[in-house]
């Protein structure tokens, strides 16, 4: 078995909920600060929800942990996903998310809900594609993105093969080819156009924000169709 990573560094620890909780938090910080993110934003430990998060407003970063956080001291193994949760969310800042984002709103401002919803989750796949790509080029962090996407995939369901969106993320993020493989016709071009942006947002130099945006709204343009009104499945044999 593999050791955990942070079993190389980590030395305070407790087996007091309470105690270990804010042993993680300092820890986390101190991962925060290493990886670059701004003294102004502040890193909270949420031992009860389920999703980790940055909000650019509040300068601040939320790591979710009530999938992880059951025991006192935490394994190694388990703190290892943490920093990588929190790698991937000062990943955003240090790639200017909020920026694309900020683009994103101006470009969609008139567009239906379902519209807005669907192009901004396509932006965030992107987004996260190019975050993940950027840790696992620095090979003293690669190990972290490993055990998140490790721990990320034993969550992922397979995805419906009708739905292009999560047939990305299962091979984009989830590293799986198996759905891509069992395309229905009306699918194939357009995933081979999201193979392309793939590869191109996995670049050893992360593009540029400006850049990140436009292709988004080229290739969007490319896939839409099939992403507002999927093909429909064939009814199951009588």
């Amino acid at each position: 078995m593999v050791k955990a990573r942070s079993d190389n560094w980590r030395i305070n620890k407790s087996g007091v909920m309470a105690i270990e909780g804010a042993q993680i938090l300092r820890s986390l910080q101190k991962v925060a600060g290493a990886a670059g993110l701004p003294k102004e934003y502040k890193v909270t430990f949420a031992t009860k929800a389920q999703t980790s998060q940055i909000s650019f407003d509040n300068k601040s970063i939320v790591i979710g942990a009530g999938r992880l956080f059951t025991d006192a001291p935490m394994p190694a193994d388990k703190f290892d996903v943490l920093v990588g949760l929190t790698l991937h969310e000062v990943g955003h800042q240090q790639i200017r998310t909020d920026m694309v984002e900020r683009e994103v709103v101006s470009h969609v401002m008139g567009w239906e809900t379902k519209r807005q919803l669907l192009f901004h989750k396509f932006v965030n796949i992107g987004e996260d594609i190019a975050i993940e790509s950027r840790i696992r080029n620095n090979k003293n962090l690669a190990e972290y993105d490993e055990a998140l996407h490790n721990w990320g995939v034993n969550q992922m369901r397979d995805a419906d093969p009708y739905k292009l969106l999560d047939v990305w993320i299962e091979y984009s993020l989830g590293h799986k080819s198996t759905t891509v493989m069992s395309l229905p016709p009306e699918l194939d071009e357009p995933m081979q156009q999201l193979v392309a942006l793939t590869g191109w947002l996995r670049s050893p130099t992360t593009p540029y924000h400006v850049d990140r945006v436009a292709a988004y709204e080229n290739y969007w343009k490319s896939v839409e169709d099939v992403v507002m009104n999927p093909p429909v499945p064939p009814p199951p044999p009588a």
